[in-house]
């Protein structure tokens, strides 16, 4: 399934950022996303926030007919366990502007 990853701040706001992913299924609130980029030592992090819907709806003969048009997840910035530079940077950024610091649980390490 084709979704839309959002990126916003901790507590939510402007989207800095997205991806557009094929996953095997939808991504639940509290899930962990990490992304590898090539050539980068670390990863980014987030914490699904949740899930927008968008849905397109057409008069047909008998009833309107309904279609999935977009699927967007929203993530919020978090610190993983082996983050990037650059990422550990934003995310110092946005404790220092919104009090909030997103860490994942170190239960599975």
């Amino acid at each position: 399934m084709r979704v839309n990853l959002a990126f916003v701040p901790p507590g939510g706001g402007e989207t800095d950022y997205s991806l557009s992913i094929e996953l095997p299924e939808m991504p639940h609130a509290g899930d962990y996303v990490s992304v590898f980029r090539q050539g980068s030592t670390g990863t980014e992090d987030f914490i699904v926030k949740r899930t927008w819907w968008g849905v397109s709806s057409e008069d047909g003969d008998a009833e309107p007919i309904s279609k999935l048009k977009e699927v967007w997840i929203e993530c919020e910035f978090a610190l993983g366990h082996t983050p990037s530079e650059s990422h550990k940077s934003v995310c110092k950024d946005y404790e220092a502007k919104t009090g909030k610091l997103l860490q994942f649980d170190s239960s599975v390490y």
